[in-house]
């Protein structure tokens, strides 16, 4: 891997080619910028059911192994934005509403917050500086819970997780993402003590949204009801479907 011209901003994907198969593989990126170039690793998230037919996806469960030679070329246009303030490097507080598996983005993303906490730590602990919530039918599709949790205890509780089971009833989280918990996750980023002394420059959120088109068409409502009330948001919203 050529580190000087392969580069990626969390929330990008990638387009993966195996040789000898003509079909193409695009797949999130969830790990970060700082393990390419500290470790030269990628990590990609990626399902596979009885039903898939991909053969890429076939391919990476069953036949791929250490020494396999791939190919991959960043895409996309869905980036973190939170730490490039009017210019200078600040961090944002950011809302993360990932459905299913539109956590893989996003966990890139929470993962990147943490890098710049732990680089450039911030005095106000009273409020977070992320908040991320994922909403799945399964418990077991809570893939990156123990990584979330990680995440909150190693920031001081300054990214904050939030699980939702839609259809296990036994689950201990069992509940869905309403109206509002949207607000109340809004209230508690907002803050008038800013995360750096020259973050007054900004006092929005930014939210980013990833899932499939009912849980975005539901989280667009909430979202746009949110702005209705005064709230300031800059959304990133990415289609997959």
């Amino acid at each position: 891997m050529d580190m000087d011209t392969f580069t990626f901003r969390p929330g990008q994907w990638v387009d993966l080619f195996v040789p000898n198969m003509f079909k193409v593989g695009g797949f999130s990126i969830a790990s970060t910028p700082t393990q390419l170039s500290s470790q030269g690793i990628i990590d990609i998230a990626v399902k596979c059911l009885p039903t898939t037919k991909n053969e890429i996806v076939h391919y990476l469960h069953k036949e791929a192994s250490i020494g396999c030679s791939v190919f991959m070329r960043i895409g996309g246009e869905f980036k973190f934005q939170g730490d490039d303030v009017h210019g200078s490097r600040l961090l944002r507080r950011s809302l993360f509403l990932a459905g299913g598996v539109g956590i893989t983005p996003l966990f890139s993303m929470v993962q990147h917050v943490d890098d710049l906490v732990s680089k450039h730590p911030v005095s106000n602990t009273l409020k977070p500086a992320a908040i991320f919530m994922h909403s799945c039918q399964q418990e077991e599709e809570l893939i990156f819970k123990p990584q979330l949790d990680q995440l909150q205890s190693a920031s001081a509780n300054l990214i904050q997780p939030h699980y939702f089971v839609t259809r296990n009833p036994e689950s201990q989280w069992t509940r869905r993402i309403t109206e509002d918990t949207i607000l109340d996750a809004l209230n508690a980023l907002q803050s008038n003590t800013p995360l750096d002394e020259t973050d007054s420059i900004y006092d929005g959120i930014d939210v980013y949204l990833c899932g499939p088109p009912t849980f975005e068409q539901a989280m667009l409502q909430y979202l746009d009801k949110a702005r209705a009330q005064g709230y300031r948001i800059r959304l990133q919203h990415e289609k997959w479907w």
